[in-house]
């Protein structure tokens, strides 16, 4: 039996359907001190990542397989390794045939897009997307996750132009690639690049900046999130609401 083809652009375009989703069967109460918001945030953003396979099987009839011929497949979470979203054969779980890396950013965190990407170029497929998920509260400061905005990216090249970033520095900056001898089981396959610096004539590992997302420096990325703190929640833009809750 042949295998199904899956189109990127009918996958990104059902992300992108799923912003203004609000993930309302989870709710925050107003916390006594607003800086404890951020502390519960990464506990959310695991639950916010977590949706997204429900959240594309719902709209499945409306986006990514209109015509019903992806029936036996269906999105999936896969907490462990690159990528942690899977597109699989409800009956043969381990046929995949599209990946979906996903990021979430809380927008009123204190620093924005902390979230990293460090899988290598080489491991990934073409094709495979990532996505970063930017939610907040639909009262602000109280309430349920609400899927604000969605960003879509092909993995390969958001890997390359991190590389590349990384490496035009100057010379003492490098990027050292996984390796993975034959016959490597595919569960202890090595996928990430490792950055590196060099400080009086030895390369040592770079723990700070390289991957994060903000740091890429990555024009679209960047638009995104400029356009992301530019929406406005109750009068208010939400790089304002950032400033207020970090000053509180």
């Amino acid at each position: 039996m042949a295998v199904p083809k899956v189109d990127p652009e009918t996958i990104r375009e059902a992300v992108l359907a799923l912003e203004a989703t609000v993930i309302d069967d989870l709710r925050l109460p107003l916390p006594s001190d607003l800086k404890d918001i951020s502390k519960a945030a990464s506990l959310v953003s695991g639950v916010v990542e977590d949706r997204i396979p429900e959240l594309l099987n719902r709209v499945r009839s409306t986006t990514w397989d209109e015509n019903g011929s992806l029936g036996a497949y269906e999105f999936r979470k896969y907490p462990i390794g690159f990528p942690d979203i899977l597109l699989v054969e409800r009956q043969k779980p381990e046929n995949f045939i599209f990946e979906i890396e996903a990021k979430s950013w809380y927008i009123l965190s204190a620093d924005p897009l902390t979230a990293r990407f460090h899988t290598a170029e080489s491991v990934i497929s073409p094709g495979t997307l990532v996505v970063i998920v930017a939610w907040m509260l639909d009262s602000v400061v109280a309430g349920s996750p609400k899927l604000m905005r969605l960003y879509v990216d092909d993995a390969q090249r958001l890997a390359r132009e991190r590389d590349a970033r990384w490496e035009a520095i100057d010379a003492k900056h490098r990027v050292v690639q996984p390796t993975n001898p034959p016959g490597t089981p595919r569960s202890q396959f090595a996928t990430q690049v490792r950055a590196e610096v060099e400080k009086n004539g030895r390369w040592v590992a770079d723990a700070d900046n390289f991957g994060k997302l903000d740091r890429l420096y990555d024009e679209s990325i960047t638009g995104f999130r400029d356009d992301v703190l530019a929406l406005e929640a109750a009068g208010k833009s939400l790089a304002h609401w950032r400033k207020f809750i970090k000053g509180s």
